[in-house]
């Protein structure tokens, strides 16, 4: 039997059908590793739910734990709990503490107000019906009935279909000020905040005086909306009350990439139903990273408080945004390395770095990258260098794609094994819950797409689908494939589309909901696609990653680093956080409290991707200044990361650091002598990323010293000539393969 995906046959091979799969020359395995660990399989899936399922999203501990957490798609949180829907608008309540800021839902308590069905008797029991890319649709059922609910990202909503009227209770009184028994929508004000409660035309209410609320339709209507309201006033009430029975039922994001403009243009569509009225728009909230890149008509003074900033209301079934695509490199040009006697003599140790046994899921991958993003200064030593590195990389990946010995027999270890229960791919040995939890499987593939891409330029035969592309191209989708209909790994596994960012955590369990700490390595595994799809002429694959890119980094520069200084509260004493959750942002990570790791673990890996991290000088001043404060001492631990964040503000002042490591210092894990010396001899000779010039290539960048611009531009092996063009009109030829600088 076949089973085919995106134009790849995987047929049996080697001990039995069973346990192996080949794809071109290389496999996976089909059952787990003696004594290995996996995922628990899913739970309270409703008819028709199955492998794959998306995971890393903010209701995902609905179908993960052993029972479902509350939820934080904002302006909402939201817990399918035993008594009913929990909703909370914590956004007005927003806790300040000396390492961070949050404001959700307590599992027990802290709710406004509860939603259930006036026909349920006993607990409630919560089921998964369906979902869009950024919505959910919720089944809570009991004796005697029970709801359906929806709600989702943006949504100020929760629409519901209700068997025998809605019932809403209530932790202390609430304020009514509009509406009464007879008249379906009320205004009410609970802990200081404004809802709506919308029933179906022809609805009563009944114990208004009390704290259970119930709403009797007529007969035949189940459609019910609770509401968060931007302000206590009549005006907007009405406006809920026009769009209230206008229910979201689900929500799908297509994207682009547009060279020409160095724009990524998004659109954000719901699907909606009108269950009452002419009325076919709703109402949704726009994140910071979304409103500040869309010409969507926002409604004036209307907004909601969230730890993600001001969310901003727009009327319609559809949002477009057009995040900036600012353009990466494989490697910087030269500028003040070392001799090349020395340069000889690091890759001579890199080679030998190569020969080491085979690592877990993540010391792997990022020895792997280590050695990839060397290959381009390994060119300038002569092609024989080059292939060397190449082919050490190549030995490395081939042993790890491949499940089966030399004598045909399933490996035990070093080998990538298919999940069937959630559709996931498991590299073996597994590292950081990224078996038991599917966590961080972007982070490990993204080092790994990167290896790919650098081997894609040099020996591009190797990624033929014969060959390893096949093996590759799993990778790519197992953390983001494109193709809702894939039929053997979710839709963007790891990716948010409308939060704007990845999810690090996949079998989410936290009453906190999914988190994410290193948005660098994040976007090092989709700046890798970009490269990847490019070296190989894959249009589609390099879009996807350009999209991913620019939306991931619109988001950290808004969340992780608040460029603009408009998402962290007040009060909150750091410039950036380390880490993102549904319900709280922190300067914490799960390994450390050392300030080098608390800042330094969303700079890494450092490479020619990651000159984002310079496109505000100023805030990368700030944050170094930060640090610094932390460590008037002195550095103690990686130092050659922190020189080389420090030249995207101050490159002299980093070669002055990087001159106090001297030539011995061991960098970190990920780092090189070679990438450290040319990063910071680069920066020096460039100056700063001028984020002002966009061009019409996917591989570019743009600095400035002294008022002069350099204008550089890289052509892959692959690729006819070209001239690229810049946004300020400069053009710069690249008949040469590899880097060319004006």
């Amino acid at each position: 039997m076949l089973l085919v995906g995106l134009g790849l046959a995987m047929a049996p091979v080697g001990g039995t059908p069973s346990e192996v799969r080949r794809v071109g020359a290389g496999s996976y395995a089909l059952v787990r590793a003696p004594g290995a660990q996996g995922p628990p399989p899913p739970v309270r899936l409703g008819p028709g739910l199955a492998a794959p399922l998306p995971t890393s999203r903010f209701w995902s501990s609905l179908v993960t734990g052993e029972r479902p957490r509350p939820h934080h798609p904002h302006p909402l949180s939201v817990h399918p709990s035993p008594r009913g829907l929990r909703v909370r608008a914590p956004g007005d309540a927003i806790a300040v503490g000396p390492l961070g800021f949050g404001a959700g839902l307590d599992e027990e308590r802290g709710e406004d107000l509860t939603l259930t069905s006036a026909a349920v008797t006993g607990p409630l029991e919560a089921r998964l019906l369906g979902h869009g890319d950024w919505t959910v649709r919720v089944g809570l059922r009991g004796q005697g009935g029970g709801l359906e609910v929806s709600y989702g990202h943006g949504l100020p909503w929760v629409h519901a279909l209700v068997d025998g009227g809605a019932r809403v209770t209530f932790p202390e009184p609430p304020r009514l000020w509009s509406g009464g028994p007879d008249q379906p929508a009320l205004g009410l004000t609970v802990h200081g905040r404004p809802y709506g409660l919308f029933g179906p035309t022809g609805s009563r209410w009944e114990g208004l005086d009390g704290l259970v609320w119930t709403n009797r339709p007529p007969a035949g209507a189940r459609h019910f909306t609770a509401a968060l309201l931007p302000a206590a006033t009549p005006e907007a009430l009405a406006l809920f009350a026009r769009h209230a029975h206008v229910h979201v039922v689900g929500s799908r994001v297509s994207w682009s990439y547009d060279p020409a403009t160095s724009r990524c243009p998004t659109t954000f569509e719901l699907e909606t139903r009108a269950l009452e009225g002419t009325e076919t728009d709703t109402l949704l909230a726009l994140y910071p990273h979304q409103w500040s890149r869309s010409d969507a008509a926002l409604l004036p003074g209307l907004e909601y408080a969230s730890v993600r900033g001001p969310l901003r209301l727009v009327r319609g079934k559809a949002v477009r945004t057009a995040p900036v695509y600012p353009g990466l490199l494989p490697a910087l040009p030269p500028g003040g390395e070392v001799d090349p006697a020395r340069r000889r003599a690091l890759l001579q140790d890199e080679l030998a770095r190569a020969k080491s046994p085979p690592l877990d899921a993540y010391r792997e991958a990022k020895l792997l990258g280590r050695l990839a993003v060397q290959v381009p200064l390994a060119e300038e030593e002569g092609p024989d260098a080059a292939r060397a590195l190449v082919a050490a990389i190549e030995r490395r990946l081939e042993r790890r794609f491949t499940a089966l010995d030399g004598r045909g027999h399933l490996k035990a270890d070093d080998r990538l094994e298919y999940e069937p229960t959630w559709g996931a791919l498991l590299v073996r040995p597994a590292a950081f819950g990224s078996d038991t939890a599917l966590a961080d499987h972007h982070f490990h593939a993204g080092y790994v797409l990167r290896a790919a891409a650098e081997v894609a330029r040099l020996d591009p035969g190797w990624l033929a689908d014969e060959r390893w592309g096949g093996v590759v191209r799993l990778l790519a989708r197992d953390v983001a494939s494109p193709d809702r209909q894939d039929p053997l790994f979710p839709f963007l596994r790891c990716f948010d589309p409308y939060a704007g960012h990845s999810w690090a955590s996949g079998l989410v369990d936290a009453v906190d909901g999914p988190n994410q700490e290193s948005s660098s390595e994040a976007l090092n595994c989709w700046s890798a696609l970009v490269l990847l799809g490019q070296a190989t002429g894959d249009r589609p694959l390099r879009d996807l990653g350009a999209w991913l890119y620019a939306t991931e980094l619109s988001a950290v520069e808004e969340y992780w680093f608040d460029v603009e200084r408009r998402t962290f509260p007040a009060g909150y004493a750091h410039p950036v956080v380390s880490m993102v959750w549904g319900s709280k942002s922190v300067l914490e990570t799960w390994f450390s409290t050392e300030p080098e790791y608390l800042y330094g673990i969303n700079w890494l890996p450092l490479t020619a991707a990651s000159l984002y991290l310079g496109r505000h000088p100023a805030v990368a001043a700030r944050s170094y200044e930060a640090l610094r404060a932390r460590r008037p001492d002195g550095w103690r631990h990686w130092p050659d990361l922190v020189a080389m964040y420090r030249a995207l503000s101050d490159p002299e002042d980093a070669a002055r650091q990087l001159e106090a490591l001297g030539p011995d210092a061991p960098p970190e894990e990920g780092n090189s002598r070679l990438i450290l010396e040319r990063w910071v001899g680069a920066l020096r000779a460039l100056g700063q990323v001028d984020r002002s010039v966009t061009a019409d290539c996917p591989l570019f960048a743009v600095f400035v010293k002294d008022g002069v611009r350099t204008h550089v531009a890289w052509r892959m092996p692959n690729e006819p000539p070209f001239t690229a063009t810049f946004s300020n009109g400069v053009k710069v030829r690249c008949d040469a393969v590899g880097l060319t600088a004006r």
